[in-house]
């Protein structure tokens, strides 16, 4: 599975994927707030999204970084949520 590639970010209503010099861009999702409960909690959830492609990279690269340690069920719970994300 494929996900948008690019610099994922946010405004009032949207989570876009963008070069940064604006907010327009590849639309990831609508996340619109009346549905949220709170301004804070629809900003902590648009946070959590856009971080979402940076979050996968660094948890590939620490598997990675930890395949040769004897962490074994460590390192199979990071290949598990990998997955989870990716298929």
């Amino acid at each position: 599975m494929e996900y948008t590639k690019g610099e994922w970010s946010y405004d009032e209503t949207d989570i876009f994927v963008s070069d940064g010099s604006n907010c327009e861009g590849d639309l990831i999702c609508l996340a619109p707030l009346e549905y949220s409960r709170s301004m804070q909690n629809w900003e902590a959830n648009a946070k959590l999204i856009a971080c979402s492609p940076e979050l996968l990279e660094m948890l590939e690269q620490s598997l990675y970084m930890l395949e040769n340690t004897n962490n074994v069920a460590f390192c199979d719970a990071i290949r598990k949520l990998i997955k989870k994300a990716t298929e």
